[in-house]
């Protein structure tokens, strides 16, 4: 799909002309194409050392562009000429061009007198047609609050010429993006990682959420496309789903089941990863000398589901236990590195973990450390996606305390900072507050949230019944002063993403904050902290 995508952007870019840089720079150019060794090519080319990306990914030379796709940026035909970039937030074309290249592409920044760089820019200034352009407005704005009513034919439409360069026709994916099709994503996560996807700490936008996604502002896409391509990913199937695959097991990952020598994997349920799953925990049969041996890391999930504990098990082996993975992606692989900042340096130690729609459903995979890696040198734990330079998931290691990090019990509402108690005192404070007793139902807003909240005594709220599909991003308990203050309330939780495991009838125990009052606690939400949204929220009422 890259290498279609890529040669519909190089006719364009011949049919306008602009391939003749060679007078521009000085460099040896192809007298068939004048873009060999160019600009040209650096525009349309991955970068080096990056990941899946080129500019023309997300930029067309001009609009309406040849291949017919829109694509989330805005066109580069007049960048050179603009008197600033990226809303005002850099004033030179390099340090546009650098945010894109560290933010979006994984890659380092070009010096100014980097030689691509140089060939880049007299590239696209060939392509400009005036002297002086307009600065380009970037829009970043919240999705539509009501994703109904979309047309799922207009949907796949749309998709077919914005989504399809990154995504592929009918969203079967590409080394640039993920699979859709036949995922059953959640209408509203759907809306958020089109309008808001992007690093949340990004030096040039503001309000992005996470993910390396480029995002679509409202004159890029449309409310109404945004709602019909929702409406059609959402309900989208396989594609060959009622056919099914042949009888191997292997969900189309070309690999034979042998059992098997190639990857040295045993059988296990995970599929062509290189794992085997094993109960024994001495794993490659290695010694136990180095301090590290024991040390764990608690996966954090940002994306696909990932979750479970990795130990280092002795000196030449990790064994990851519960692992839970939806198997999406690209190509991904358990990475090591020195530290969570350095995930991206990281080092591979399985095959692709790629399992699509299948998936990894509390199963345990067990890996050997390379030879030349040294556990000194092993701080942290990546599900990684390598084309696009993103963690689906990450922990840094650390020495067994003997204790929940959470101080939770185990209560099938893993790492949510709740235990699931039947004991109504809660944590044993007094019942002296009038509140003690009053009750909240949730209503469901989004994500099937249910349940009873009730205030145990004056320190504790218990949620009985809890229903939730785990999806989101950061979401956590908050209580309110009312149900038109929620916004402003107070978390008593940890994140309680957990998707695609989710709750199903579980009860929830809460310390409500010492300096709470429950005079000032009058309701009660599952807040999306990232977008500001209450998937579910209910107010306290007396019984």
């Amino acid at each position: 799909m890259r290498r279609f995508a890529i040669l519909f952007s190089l006719s364009f870019i011949l049919a306008c002309g602009g391939g003749d840089t060679g007078e521009e720079t000085g460099d040896e150019t192809s007298t068939e194409t004048g873009l060999d060794d160019s600009g040209g090519v650096i525009y349309l080319t991955p970068v080096e050392g990056g990941n899946s990306f080129a500019c023309a990914t997300c930029h067309a030379i001009v609009e309406p562009a040849a291949d017919g796709f829109t694509r989330p940026g805005h066109p580069t035909g007049d960048a050179t000429r603009r008197p600033h970039w990226k809303n005002g937030k850099v004033d030179t074309m390099l340090a546009a061009v650098n945010s894109c290249r560290t933010e979006w592409m994984n890659a380092d920044p070009w010096a100014e007198d980097d030689p691509d760089w140089l060939l880049l820019y007299n590239f696209l200034d060939a392509q400009a047609t005036e002297d002086e352009a307009d600065p380009i407005t970037i829009s970043i704005v919240q999705p539509p609050e009501d994703l109904s009513g979309g047309d799922p034919v207009a949907g796949l439409e749309r998709f077919n010429t914005s989504c399809v360069v990154c995504h592929g026709a009918g969203a079967v994916g590409t080394n640039m993006a993920p699979p859709l099709a036949g995922t059953g994503l959640d209408p509203e996560y759907i809306a958020q990682r089109i309008r808001l996807s992007g690093k949340a700490d990004s030096s040039v936008y503001d309000g992005l959420l996470f993910g390396i996604m480029p995002f679509w502002g409202d004159n890029r896409l449309s409310d109404e496309d945004l709602i019909d391509i929702v409406a059609w990913v959402s309900t989208s199937e396989l594609p060959g789903e009622e056919t099914g695959d042949e009888e191997t097991g292997d969900e189309d990952t070309g690999a034979e089941e042998t059992g098997d020598e190639e990857t040295g994997a045993e059988e296990t349920g995970a599929e062509d990863t290189g794992a085997e799953e094993t109960g024994d925990e001495t794993g490659g049969g290695c010694g136990k000398t180095h301090p590290k041996v024991g040390w764990t890391a608690e996966f954090e999930t940002i994306a696909h589901g990932v979750k479970g504990t990795a130990t280092i098990v002795d000196d030449c082996t990790v064994e990851i236990e519960h692992f839970i993975f939806d198997g999406n992606g690209i190509t991904v692989e358990v990475y090591l590195a020195e530290d969570l900042s350095s995930l991206d340096d990281g080092i591979s130690i399985s095959d692709n973990l790629y399992n699509f729609p299948v998936g990894y459903d509390d199963v345990t995979l067990t890996y050997t450390i390379p030879d030349d890696l040294s556990l000194d040198d092993v701080g942290a734990i990546s599900i990684w996606c390598i084309d696009v330079g993103f963690s689906f998931g990450h922990g840094a290691f650390t020495a067994p305390t003997g204790a929940e990090e959470t101080g939770a019990e185990e209560t099938g509402a893993e790492e949510t900072g709740a235990e699931e108690t039947g004991d109504e005192t809660g944590s044993g404070c007094g019942k002296t507050h009038p509140k003690v007793g009053w009750t909240a139902e949730f209503q469901t807003i989004a994500h099937g949230v249910k349940g009873t909240a009730t205030i145990l005594d004056d320190c504790t709220v218990e949620i009985e019944h809890f229903i939730f599909d785990g999806n989101g991003i950061t979401v956590e308990v908050y209580l309110a002063e009312d149900l038109s203050s929620l916004d402003d309330g107070i978390s008593i939780s940890d994140n309680l993403y957990n998707f695609p495991v989710g709750y199903d009838d579980v009860t929830l125990t809460y310390t409500i904050p010492d300096d709470l009052s429950l005079d000032d606690v009058g309701a009660i939400s599952i807040w999306c902290i990232d977008v500001g949204f209450s998937f579910g929220h209910g107010a306290f009422t007396a019984p």
